[in-house]
Protein backbone atom coordinates (compact mmCIF):
# COMPACT_ATOMS: atom_id res chain seq x y z
CA UNK A 1 0.00 0.00 0.00
CA UNK A 2 1.18 3.72 -0.73
CA UNK A 3 1.73 5.45 2.80
CA UNK A 4 4.79 6.17 4.16
CA UNK A 5 6.21 8.53 6.24
CA UNK A 6 8.59 11.32 4.67
CA UNK A 7 10.13 14.42 7.25
CA UNK A 8 7.67 12.93 10.17
CA UNK A 9 4.54 13.31 8.05
CA UNK A 10 2.43 10.56 6.42
CA UNK A 11 1.47 10.40 2.86
CA UNK A 12 -0.96 8.63 2.31
CA UNK A 13 -2.58 7.64 -1.54
CA UNK A 14 -6.18 6.14 -1.22
CA UNK A 15 -9.47 5.41 -3.51
CA UNK A 16 -12.60 5.72 -2.24
CA UNK A 17 -15.91 4.48 -3.69
CA UNK A 18 -19.58 6.56 -3.49
CA UNK A 19 -22.13 3.80 -3.52
CA UNK A 20 -25.30 5.07 -4.01
CA UNK A 21 -28.80 3.07 -4.14
CA UNK A 22 -30.93 2.01 -7.06
CA UNK A 23 -33.73 4.35 -5.69
CA UNK A 24 -31.18 7.14 -5.27
CA UNK A 25 -31.77 7.95 -1.77
CA UNK A 26 -28.90 6.02 0.20
CA UNK A 27 -25.11 5.60 0.14
CA UNK A 28 -22.73 3.51 2.07
CA UNK A 29 -20.78 4.56 4.81
CA UNK A 30 -17.57 3.23 6.50
CA UNK A 31 -17.01 3.57 9.98
CA UNK A 32 -13.31 2.05 11.13
CA UNK A 33 -12.90 0.21 14.87
CA UNK A 34 -12.04 2.89 17.48
CA UNK A 35 -13.32 5.88 15.33
CA UNK A 36 -16.00 8.16 15.79
CA UNK A 37 -16.78 9.69 12.47
CA UNK A 38 -17.80 7.72 8.81
CA UNK A 39 -15.57 7.70 5.61
CA UNK A 40 -16.55 6.64 2.16
CA UNK A 41 -15.37 2.68 1.69
CA UNK A 42 -11.97 2.06 -0.32
CA UNK A 43 -8.58 1.33 1.00
CA UNK A 44 -4.81 2.48 0.09
CA UNK A 45 -3.17 1.98 -3.72
CA UNK A 46 -1.17 -0.32 -4.19
CA UNK A 47 1.97 0.47 -5.94
CA UNK A 48 1.62 -0.04 -9.47
CA UNK A 49 -2.08 -0.37 -9.28
CA UNK A 50 -4.51 1.73 -11.29
CA UNK A 51 -6.79 3.36 -8.88
CA UNK A 52 -10.11 1.58 -10.52
CA UNK A 53 -8.71 -1.55 -9.61
CA UNK A 54 -7.63 -0.67 -6.52
CA UNK A 55 -11.19 0.57 -5.35
CA UNK A 56 -12.65 -2.87 -6.95
CA UNK A 57 -9.77 -5.18 -5.30
CA UNK A 58 -10.48 -3.54 -2.02
CA UNK A 59 -14.55 -3.65 -1.82
CA UNK A 60 -14.01 -7.74 -2.86
CA UNK A 61 -11.56 -8.26 0.05
CA UNK A 62 -13.95 -6.41 2.64
CA UNK A 63 -17.37 -6.54 1.53
CA UNK A 64 -16.82 -9.52 -0.59
CA UNK A 65 -18.72 -7.81 -3.59
CA UNK A 66 -17.95 -7.46 -6.74
CA UNK A 67 -18.47 -3.81 -8.60
CA UNK A 68 -18.90 -1.63 -11.63
CA UNK A 69 -17.28 1.86 -11.51
CA UNK A 70 -19.05 4.59 -13.80
CA UNK A 71 -16.77 7.32 -13.25
CA UNK A 72 -14.08 9.42 -11.16
CA UNK A 73 -15.93 12.76 -9.85
CA UNK A 74 -12.69 13.77 -7.28
CA UNK A 75 -9.88 14.30 -6.15
CA UNK A 76 -9.07 15.20 -2.90
CA UNK A 77 -6.01 16.18 -1.41
CA UNK A 78 -6.50 16.32 2.23
CA UNK A 79 -4.49 17.49 4.83
CA UNK A 80 -4.93 16.54 8.65
CA UNK A 81 -3.35 15.42 11.87
CA UNK A 82 -4.01 11.77 13.44
CA UNK A 83 -2.84 10.57 16.26
CA UNK A 84 -0.02 13.21 16.47
CA UNK A 85 1.40 13.01 13.35
CA UNK A 86 0.17 15.28 10.13
CA UNK A 87 -0.90 13.67 7.16
CA UNK A 88 -0.83 14.25 3.26
CA UNK A 89 -3.81 12.30 1.96
CA UNK A 90 -4.48 12.31 -1.95
CA UNK A 91 -8.08 10.33 -2.49
CA UNK A 92 -9.71 9.15 -5.66
CA UNK A 93 -13.36 9.24 -5.28
CA UNK A 94 -14.81 7.17 -8.15
CA UNK A 95 -19.30 6.75 -8.52
CA UNK A 96 -19.42 3.22 -8.81
CA UNK A 97 -22.64 0.09 -8.62
CA UNK A 98 -22.72 -3.21 -6.73
CA UNK A 99 -23.00 -5.81 -9.07
CA UNK A 100 -25.37 -7.41 -6.73
CA UNK A 101 -28.69 -5.26 -6.56
CA UNK A 102 -29.74 -7.16 -2.70
CA UNK A 103 -26.57 -5.80 -1.37
CA UNK A 104 -28.21 -2.54 -0.96
CA UNK A 105 -31.10 -3.71 0.78
CA UNK A 106 -29.19 -4.56 3.73
CA UNK A 107 -30.18 -2.45 7.13
CA UNK A 108 -28.58 -0.91 9.66
CA UNK A 109 -24.70 -1.23 10.62
CA UNK A 110 -22.82 -4.37 9.59
CA UNK A 111 -19.21 -6.05 9.30
CA UNK A 112 -17.36 -6.67 6.30
CA UNK A 113 -15.94 -9.95 5.16
CA UNK A 114 -12.85 -8.95 7.09
CA UNK A 115 -14.93 -8.73 10.32
CA UNK A 116 -13.06 -5.30 11.62
CA UNK A 117 -14.53 -2.46 10.40
CA UNK A 118 -18.45 -1.24 10.05
CA UNK A 119 -20.42 -0.27 7.18
CA UNK A 120 -24.07 1.69 6.74
CA UNK A 121 -26.30 2.52 4.55
CA UNK A 122 -27.22 5.98 5.16
CA UNK A 123 -29.91 8.27 3.88
CA UNK A 124 -28.71 11.56 1.89
CA UNK A 125 -30.41 13.42 3.98
CA UNK A 126 -28.26 12.54 7.36
CA UNK A 127 -25.34 13.43 5.07
CA UNK A 128 -25.20 17.60 6.44
CA UNK A 129 -25.09 15.95 10.06
CA UNK A 130 -23.47 13.36 9.71
CA UNK A 131 -19.63 13.35 10.83
CA UNK A 132 -17.79 12.75 8.25
CA UNK A 133 -14.40 12.70 6.74
CA UNK A 134 -12.82 14.56 4.67
CA UNK A 135 -15.64 17.03 5.26
CA UNK A 136 -14.67 18.58 2.07
CA UNK A 137 -16.28 15.38 -0.05
CA UNK A 138 -19.85 16.40 1.30
CA UNK A 139 -19.96 18.32 -1.61
CA UNK A 140 -18.78 16.07 -4.14
CA UNK A 141 -21.57 13.38 -3.15
CA UNK A 142 -24.39 15.86 -3.12
CA UNK A 143 -23.25 16.47 -6.65
CA UNK A 144 -23.71 13.60 -7.40
CA UNK A 145 -27.37 12.69 -6.01
CA UNK A 146 -28.11 15.81 -8.45
CA UNK A 147 -26.55 14.08 -10.92
CA UNK A 148 -23.83 16.59 -11.74
CA UNK A 149 -21.01 14.78 -13.23
CA UNK A 150 -18.77 17.37 -13.33
CA UNK A 151 -14.74 16.63 -12.18
CA UNK A 152 -13.62 18.61 -9.44
CA UNK A 153 -10.36 19.00 -7.66
CA UNK A 154 -10.60 19.71 -3.77
CA UNK A 155 -7.98 21.06 -1.40
CA UNK A 156 -7.64 21.89 2.26
CA UNK A 157 -4.43 23.32 2.01
CA UNK A 158 -3.71 26.37 4.05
Amino acid sequence: MISTIIDGSRFNFRVSGLFIDSENKRFLTNIGVGLDYCVLPGGRVEINEPTDLTLSREIEEELGEKISISYLKTICENFFEFDGQKVHELQFMYVAKFENKDFEKIKGKFKGVENKDFYEWRDISELEKLKFEPQMLKKSIFEVFENDRTFERLSNFV
